[in-house]
């Protein structure tokens, strides 16, 4: 869906040459326009990035469930090569949007991009995003429920529980995980906005 739309969007601005037309190119330029937001601000994203990055329990449970070192350094060069391939869909795309809209405040291009799409793949595309949004609270809860159950239930309050009890507690502490998820989204609405 993504090459899909990527090309899409760039047949929908008059093709590539017209994207690089029309983009300014400290934008468009490459190694240039990876710093086109600034250094300070790319420092700043250092700061939000790199620590959750280094810290996510998903890369953990990545590399610990690997037994062999070899898979578990190819699982990670496959995972740098996807998000740099993240990277350059989101900066084709935004480009190809600059370029038809050049009016859009940068937060709705995204949300405007999708009007553009037909009907048919609109429909495929907001599939992809609802599961890429589910898998991700998946990962999350998981890793909140493996902390609490494993990590300081089993581990530091009862280390004598059997797996029959301890299955119980993951499961109640999964619904409990998404229960509160759930309420602190409806009761903290403007936490995007923050």
């Amino acid at each position: 869906t993504t090459i899909f739309t990527m090309f899409y969007a760039v047949n929908f601005a008059g093709g590539w040459s017209a994207v690089l037309a029309s983009v300014p190119p400290n934008i468009s330029s490459f190694p240039g326009g990876l710093v086109s937001v600034g250094w300070f601000t790319l420092f700043l994203w250092s700061f939000a990035l790199i620590p959750g990055t280094l810290t996510t329990q998903m890369y953990y449970q990545r590399i610990y469930a690997i037994n062999d070192a070899r898979d578990a350094r190819k699982s990670l060069i496959i995972t740098i090569l996807v998000i740099l391939s993240v990277e350059v869909f989101a900066g084709v795309l935004g480009m190809a949007i600059r370029t038809v809209n050049a009016e859009l405040r940068p937060e709705a291009a995204a949300g405007w991009s999708l009007t553009q799409l037909p009907t048919w793949f609109l429909a495929i595309y907001s599939a992809f995003i609802v599961i890429t949004l589910l898998t991700t609270v998946n990962s999350m809860i998981q890793s909140i429920v493996v902390n609490v159950t494993r990590d300081i239930y089993q581990k530091v309050i009862n280390p004598a529980i059997d797996d029959k009890a301890n299955r119980k507690l993951t499961i109640f502490f999964s619904f409990f995980t998404a229960f509160v998820a759930v309420v602190a989204a409806i009761v903290y609405p403007q936490a995007l906005g923050w």
